[in-house]
C-alpha cells in the first residue's frame, strides 16, 4: 500500500474514531467511571477472595457482588446524609421574611455602605429608592419558581437511574472478570506491541489504584476533621457539610473554595434569624477557621503523605496540566487531569522513551 495513502487512511480512522467516541460520550463516561470504581474496589475484592469457610474459598463472583453491595451502601449513605439537609434548607429559605432579615442586618450593611461612600467606592443609582439589601435578598433567595426546579429535577431522574444502572452493571463485570479490560486492550493492540502494552497496563493499574485509594483516604480525613471542628463550634449539619467539603476537595484548587462557600452559606441560612453580631458573625468566623485549618492540614500533611509516591510529578507540572485540562473540559477535566496525565506518562515511557523530553517527564515512574 502506498505510504501516503496509508497515512491518510490512518488519519481518517482516528478522526472517525474520535467522532464516534464523541457521539457515544455518555457511554464513554460510564466506562471511565466504572474503571475508576473498579480500581477502587479491586483491593476489596482481593481481600474478600482470601476469606474462606472451612476449606471453601470465597468465589470470585461473590466477592465482586459483595464489593458492589458495599459501594451501594456507601452511595445510599451519602444520599441519605444530604437529602435531609437540602429539604431543611429549602424549608428555611421558603419561610424567610425578607423584611425582617434586611432589618436585622441593616446596621452592618449601613456601616459598610458608609465606608464605601466615604471613599467614593459605592455605586449610586439616581431615582432608585428601593432598599438594595432587601432587593438582593429577594433575588437571591426567592423560591417562587421552586416548583419548576423540582419538576426539572424529577424530570432527570430517569436519566440518573439509567446512568447508575449502567455504571453498576459495567463495574460488576469489570470486578468479576479481572482480565476483561486487559483482554480488550490486547485485542486492539498489534501483537508486536503486546509486551509493552502489558507493562503499561500493569503499571497503570498499580499507580492509579494507589491514586484513587489515596483520594478516598483524603476525602475520609477531610470529612472527619471538618465534622469534628464544625461540631465543636456548634454548626448545624456538621457531617453533611464536612462530607461535602471532603468530596468537593477532589476538584483541584477550586474545590476547597466551593466547599468552604457552601458550608458558610448553609451556616448562614440555618441561623438566619440569629443576632448578627453576637451569634451569626462569630459562628461564621469559627466555621471559616475550621475550613482553613483543615485545608492547611490537607496541603501540608494529607497530600504529601498520601500522594507522594502515587504520581511522582513536579507540582508545577501538575498545576499546568490541571489548568489545561480545566480549560478544555471544565471541572470533569480538572478531576481527571492527574490520573489521565499519569496514564499518558506511562504510555509515553514505554513507546517513546527515546525522546529526551519523555525521559525527563517519566524518569520517576
Amino acid at each position: 500500500m502506498n505510504k501516503t495513502l496509508k497515512i491518510i487512511l490512518t488519519i481518517a480512522g482516528v478522526i472517525i474514531l474520535a467522532l464516534l467516541l464523541w457521539y457515544l460520550r455518555s457511554l464513554v463516561i460510564y466506562i471511565i467511571i466504572s474503571v475508576i470504581l473498579t480500581l477502587i474496589g479491586r483491593p476489596v475484592v482481593r481481600k474478600l477472595n482470601t476469606l474462606q469457610i472451612g476449606k471453601i474459598k470465597m468465589p470470585h463472583a461473590i466477592s465482586a457482588l459483595l464489593t458492589m453491595l458495599i459501594m451501594f451502601i456507601v452511595f445510599a449513605g451519602v444520599v441519605s446524609t444530604f437529602i435531609p439537609v437540602v429539604v431543611e434548607q429549602a424549608k428555611i429559605i421558603s419561610s424567610i421574611e425578607f423584611d425582617k432579615v434586611a432589618e436585622s442586618v441593616q446596621g452592618p450593611v449601613k456601616e459598610v455602605s458608609d465606608w464605601l461612600n466615604k471613599y467614593n467606592l459605592s455605586p449610586k443609582k439616581s431615582g432608585d429608592n428601593t432598599n438594595p439589601l432587601q432587593s438582593e435578598l429577594q433575588n437571591l433567595l426567592n423560591l417562587t419558581n421552586l416548583s419548576d426546579v423540582f419538576n426539572s429535577f424529577f424530570g432527570t431522574l430517569g436519566n440518573i437511574f439509567i446512568a447508575i444502572f449502567s455504571i453498576a452493571f459495567i463495574t460488576f463485570f469489570f470486578l468479576k472478570d479481572s482480565k476483561l479490560i486487559y483482554n480488550a486492550i490486547m485485542t486492539v493492540t498489534p501483537e508486536k506491541y503486546h509486551e509493552q502494552a502489558n507493562r503499561v497496563i500493569q503499571n497503570a493499574k498499580h499507580l492509579l489504584t494507589r491514586y484513587f485509594v489515596g483520594i478516598l483516604i483524603q476525602i475520609s480525613l477531610i470529612t472527619l476533621f471538618d465534622t469534628l471542628g464544625l461540631t465543636i463550634v456548634g454548626a448545624k449539619y456538621p457531617l453533611a457539610i464536612g462530607f461535602f467539603a471532603g468530596l468537593i476537595n477532589v476538584i483541584p484548587y477550586i474545590g476547597p473554595l466551593i466547599g468552604t462557600t457552601v458550608g458558610l452559606v448553609i451556616g448562614l441560612i440555618s441561623n438566619i434569624n440569629a443576632d448578627f453580631y453576637s451569634q451569626l458573625l462569630p459562628l461564621l468566623l469559627l466555621m471559616l477557621a475550621v475550613f482553613l485549618i483543615v485545608q492547611l492540614m490537607d496541603n501540608m500533611i494529607f497530600q504529601p503523605l498520601i500522594f507522594s509516591n502515587s504520581v511522582n510529578a513536579h507540582p508545577l507540572e501538575i498545576f499546568l496540566i490541571i489548568i489545561a485540562a480545566g480549560t478544555l473540559a471544565g471541572i470533569p477535566g480538572m478531576i481527571l487531569a492527574v490520573p489521565g496525565y499519569t496514564f499518558v506518562r506511562i504510555i509515553a515511557k514505554e513507546f517513546f522513551h527515546e525522546f529526551r523530553i519523555v525521559k525527563s517527564l517519566t524518569k520517576n515512574i
